[in-house]
């Protein structure tokens, strides 16, 4: 198992980063990352327990008007119009997951992901990180040098035992930086900042998550 850390020291930046100056591409193709790579897992596991949960409630409903409900504090009326709206919610997350599945296997890294790959698996030191990840951004028309953002960004990028750098170096050096991770992060702290920003809408984001990821984006609506 790896063991990633994120002990390097970053320099703290004050400027700030203006997201609506940069490329439609990259919040677009930010929120289309997150939802199939980042989050992938975590939202396929989402909208399978939903759908679930409300045929587990549709199947208590039909068995209480199968036994009638004359029982229970509530009408036969009202059972059916709960029933109407656990397959109403169901449709619709049925139709979101369906989308997303498809979304997710035609998913492809683009240049600019394999570049930035490239950048990090030869990154030797956190100057070398640093400009991969500016070099990254400048492709979507961004200028992230000596922001608050480049610094949470490299502060979220660590570093990995790796067991054939131990190996070659006969044990004098054991870490490397993690590139799938790096790439992940990268898009991750992009994701939340764009959307605290209001470049990435609440549209872009899956129905099943909107509650955590829009509160701080509708503060910046207001």
């Amino acid at each position: 198992m790896s063991k990633t850390t994120t002990n390097t020291t970053v320099a703290t930046n004050n400027a700030k980063v203006d997201f609506f100056q940069s490329a439609r591409t990259l919040s677009t193709r930010t929120s289309e990352f997150f939802r199939c790579i980042i989050k992938k897992a975590e939202l396929n596991t989402i909208y399978g327990s939903k759908i679930d949960a409300n045929n587990n409630s549709i199947a208590a409903i039909d068995d209480m008007l199968e036994k009638g409900s004359g029982n229970l504090d509530i009408t036969v009326e009202d059972l059916n119009r709960m029933r109407t709206n656990y397959v109403t919610i169901n449709e619709g997350l049925k139709v979101e997951w369906d989308k997303l599945l498809k979304e997710q296997a035609s998913f492809e890294y683009n240049e600019h992901d394999k570049k930035f790959r490239k950048a990090m698996k030869d990154a030797k030191c956190l100057e070398d990180v640093k400009t991969a990840v500016e070099n990254f951004y400048k492709v979507y028309k961004l200028d992230v040098a000596g922001t608050t953002f480049e610094t949470a960004v490299l502060e979220s990028i660590g570093k990995k035992i790796d067991t054939k750098t131990v190996v070659k170096s006969n044990g004098t050096k054991a870490l490397k930086y993690d590139v799938t991770n790096a790439l992940k992060n990268l898009y991750g702290v992009g994701f939340e900042w764009m959307v605290e920003a209001g470049t990435i809408k609440p549209a872009d984001i899956p129905s099943v998550l909107t509650d955590k990821y829009t509160k701080k984006s509708k503060k910046n609506n207001k």
